[in-house]
């Protein structure tokens, strides 16, 4: 798929629009002007809580919707600029993963991320807590799996929650709400992790940046086109894919 053809990039956020360490670089910025003068509306989906949404949609004009949460809340500008916000999980689905995560930090020597304040569809744990103790992140994930929520991990957390949600999920709703002449095929994805599994599975073009290549043995759908090198990890690769795909067009 070369960038003449491409109607609508959705991207996943930390390790992809991202330096790999998490920090926002030019990169990012010239990623978001190549877009607005190719007129390419640019939807970050990430698991980031909703407070983040909030963030990218009101500080990057470039930005016209997010999905945040992993899935679980849309936000977007309406036609008349005004900003919605949808969220994709049940009154029932949100009071079961707060008791859920009650009885999960009461259990266990563990925390939540510090932005699960922030969270309203899911809950988070940060990663580097498990650094140390790969084991007490396979008790919580039993814990979770017995409790009948969904969980999966990103670059930077252990997000779980109750109800059917996903990236793929939140990414055709949106296209349905907000981009109703747009299909699939027309759109372009750019993930590095797997929680963005989903998406390589149900949308068929699907770029993984560099960084992706220690959790490919982990994932079951694969990036349609996987980016190799040092030089196409994170924010780096999706700049370097959208010019060499319009240098090849």
């Amino acid at each position: 798929m070369n960038s003449s053809s491409v109607k609508k990039v959705f991207s996943d956020f930390d390790g992809t629009l991202t330096e790999t360490d998490g920090s926002l670089s030019q990169y990012f910025i010239t990623v978001l002007d190549y877009l607005q003068k190719k007129k390419i509306p640019l939807s970050i989906v990430t698991g980031r809580s909703l407070s983040w949404g909030h963030f990218f949609i009101t500080h990057f004009p470039q930005v016209d919707s997010v999905i945040c949460e992993g899935g679980g809340v849309v936000i977007y500008r309406a036609g008349n600029g005004v900003m919605m916000e949808e969220n994709l999980v049940s009154e029932d689905d949100y009071l079961f993963l707060e008791k859920v995560a009650f009885d999960l930090t009461d259990s266990f020597d563990c925390s939540l991320s510090l932005d699960s304040f922030g969270r309203r569809t899911d809950r988070a744990i940060d990663l580097y807590k498990f650094k140390d103790n790969q084991g007490l992140k396979k008790q919580i994930e039993t814990f979770l799996r017995e409790k009948g929520l969904s969980f999966s991990s990103s670059n930077v957390h252990l997000n779980f929650w109750k109800g059917e949600v996903s990236k793929s999920t939140a990414m055709k709703h949106l296209l349905r709400k907000k981009y109703p002449n747009y299909q699939i095929e027309d759109c372009l994805f750019f993930g590095d992790a797997p929680n963005d599994e989903s998406a390589f599975e149900s949308f068929p073009n699907s770029v993984g940046v560099s960084n992706i290549q220690p959790h490919l043995n982990s994932i079951k759908y694969r990036p349609r086109v996987i980016l190799n090198g040092k030089e196409n990890e994170g924010v780096k690769g999706v700049l370097n894919y959208l010019m060499g795909e319009e240098k090849a067009s």
